[in-house]
C-alpha cells in the first residue's frame, strides 16, 4: 500500500518582527521592522542578513493580528505608519528602519495591535492625516466611479457595489475614505460583535472626525465610556 502522503496546504501565521544589528555603529539606535507571511520570523531574518553578511538580533516578534476582538489581521504597513503618524517616529526614507529601541518598538506594537490611540501624538494641528495604500486608493476611486456612473439610477442592485476585502486590507479605513469620496450623507455599519464597534470609532476619531461634518451615533455598549451620540440626541 503506498503510504504517500500529499499536504495540500501550509499554515501561515503573519507576523511582525523586529531586529537590530548591534555591530554595525551606523544603525545603533535604529530598528527594522518587517513582516512575514510565508516564512518563519527567523528564516526571513537569515535571509536578509545573508546578502549583507551582517549579524542581527531579534528583538521581538508577534502575531500581526488585533487584539481588541476584531480578529482582524494587518502588515507591517499599517504600523509603520502608526510608528510615523501616530508616534512621531523617524524613519529612514523608503527602508522598514525606525530610530526607536526595539523595548520600546515593542510597547508601541501592543498599543498598536489593541487599538490603543489614548496618548497619540497628533500632528501640530490636533489632527492626524493618513495615506491610503495602492489597493486602497483602487478600491475607493472604482467604488467613486460606479456612483458616479450611477447617480440617478436608484434601483437596488444599481446602488450597491461590493468589495472582496480579504484580511488585512484595511477595510475601516478605507470605507471611511469612501464615504467621504462619495460624499455619502449616512453609512451604516453592521457587525456580529459589538467589540468591532470601538476599532470603528477609534479610527473614526483619529482619522476622520475632524475633517468631515460625519456624527458617530451608537447606543453600543462597547462605547459607553466614549463620546458618541445616542440616537434620541442626534434626531
Amino acid at each position: 500500500m503506498d503510504n504517500t502522503k500529499i499536504k495540500s496546504f501550509s499554515n501561515v501565521v503573519p507576523m511582525i518582527y523586529a531586529y537590530t544589528t548591534p555591530s554595525v555603529p551606523d544603525s545603533i539606535g535604529w530598528t527594522k521592522i518587517g513582516y512575514t507571511a510565508k516564512q518563519t520570523v527567523d528564516d526571513r531574518i537569515k535571509q536578509q542578513m545573508h546578502t549583507v553578511n551582517v549579524k542581527a538580533h531579534k528583538e521581538w516578534a508577534s502575531e500581526a493580528r488585533y487584539t481588541d476582538g476584531s480578529g482582524e489581521y494587518f502588515t507591517d504597513h499599517e504600523f509603520h505608519r502608526y510608528l510615523t503618524v501616530c508616534k512621531q517616529a523617524e524613519r529612514q526614507p523608503k527602508t522598514e528602519w525606525f530610530h526607536i529601541d526595539g523595548k520600546r518598538s515593542k510597547s508601541y506594537f501592543n498599543q498598536f495591535r489593541e487599538r490603543d490611540f489614548s496618548d497619540v501624538q497628533d500632528s501640530d494641528d490636533g489632527h492626524t492625516p493618513y495615506t491610503l495604500r495602492a489597493e486602497q486608493r483602487a478600491a475607493v476611486e472604482q467604488t467613486a466611479a460606479y456612483f458616479a456612473a450611477h447617480k440617478d439610477d436608484y434601483a437596488d442592485d444599481a446602488r450597491s457595489f461590493l468589495w472582496n476585502a480579504k484580511p488585512r486590507f484595511g477595510k475601516t479605513l478605507t470605507t471611511y475614505d469612501s464615504a467621504r469620496r462619495i460624499d455619502a450623507a449616512r453609512v451604516l455599519i453592521v457587525t456580529n460583535r459589538p467589540s468591532i464597534a470601538n476599532s470603528w470609532y477609534q479610527d473614526f476619531a483619529q482619522f476622520i472626525r475632524w475633517q468631515t461634518g460625519y456624527l458617530f451615533v451608537s447606543e453600543t455598549d462597547a462605547l459607553a465610556d466614549q463620546p458618541v451620540l445616542s440616537y434620541a440626541a442626534y434626531q
